[in-house]
């Protein structure tokens, strides 16, 4: 398919007219700029020669657009050729938004199939209940929903947050590379009955499933990671919690925004508040160079909720994540 590279003015007019934004919960006010931080990200996305863009016209008017992306990561842990539809935005002001979004998705699937891809996947908000249908329609499987915490410190400032108490034999430090094997372990202990995409798709093993958490310590360990922090218990590494800082895209944006990534707890740990102690201490480490900091949660894991309202953060937004598998 061929790539939008003189048509970034379509794609500007319907990104501005979407309400389904990139981190929509944090646009007020500068809503231009995370227009173009979106269009930014687009361009970026294509740039790869793996990418695709699929579109959908009626006369001049684009009518919506897809974007394929690698995924090469999961890829590599599954041994499958793997593809996210990182983008599906169709024009708020079509006639027929229903029509345009099978017509597009029938296009990405003949289009992921060609290029040999087994796996795509793709997360959409809540609310978008025009790209919901089309997928459920496409065959696409609901394996998750994820709530989207953020906690804004211009209006919760750090020092008004009050530190969890805990008991006094807890140790926080930097995870270090000697630590991989008992992380590895622990990833193992805290994912096997987990409930997230990997675990919930009936084609995945959920040994295989669990295997991604492992891996996921594996690159933290070596650089994915801007800070790992564990707790320790009597020598044994009970909980962790991963943080990635703004990326170079998002520092276009005039909201200094960092990410949590994920979090573990040993379930020999489990009703310790280690998961609000870890947070708190992220929070504490980012808070001078964060507006905004964000993280995800499953919609059912009730206990990250709670710990995330103890610390001031809110929920901010909802996904779906859907996989199709192309058997």
């Amino acid at each position: 398919m061929e790539k939008p590279q003189n048509n970034l003015s379509k794609i500007h007019s319907i990104v501005t007219a979407s309400p389904y934004k990139p981190y929509r919960y944090a646009v007020k006010g500068i809503e231009n700029q995370m227009n173009q931080f979106w269009i930014n990200r687009i361009s970026d996305s294509l740039s790869s020669s793996s990418s695709r863009f699929i579109e959908a016209n009626s006369g001049n008017q684009l009518d919506g657009f897809i974007v394929i992306s690698d995924l090469p990561w999961d890829s590599n842990i599954f041994k499958t050729r793997m593809a996210s539809i990182s983008e599906f935005v169709l024009n708020p002001n079509c006639q027929d938004k229903e029509l345009v979004a099978h017509i597009l998705l029938e296009r990405a699937i003949l289009s992921a199939k060609k290029d040999d891809y087994q796996f795509l996947l793709c997360k959409v908000y809540t609310d978008d209940l025009v790209t919901i249908h089309a997928l459920e329609w496409a065959d696409f499987l609901l394996v998750d929903t994820l709530l989207d915490y953020e906690v804004d410190f211009r209006k919760t400032p750090f020092d008004k947050i009050m530190r969890p108490t805990t008991s006094d034999d807890i140790i926080l430090r930097f995870a270090k590379l000697e630590d991989e094997k008992e992380l590895s372990d622990l990833a193992r202990a805290s994912f096997t009955n987990h409930f997230g995409r990997y675990h919930s798709d009936p084609k995945i093993p959920r040994s295989l499933a669990t295997q991604v958490y492992v891996e996921w310590m594996h690159s933290c360990l070596r650089g994915y990671a801007d800070y790992f922090v564990l707790a320790e218990i009597e020598g044994k590494i009970a909980g962790l919690i991963i943080w990635k800082r703004t990326s170079n895209l998002e520092r276009t944006i005039p909201v200094r925004l960092n990410h949590l990534s994920i979090s573990a707890i040993h379930p020999e740990f489990f009703g310790k508040r280690l998961f609000s102690l870890l947070t708190y201490e992220g929070m504490k480490l980012l808070n001078q160079e964060s507006d905004i900091i964000e993280g995800p949660t499953h919609i059912n894991n009730y206990a990250v909720q709670r710990g995330y309202t103890r610390l001031g953060w809110q929920i901010g937004d909802a996904r779906h994540s859907f996989h199709k598998w192309l058997d």
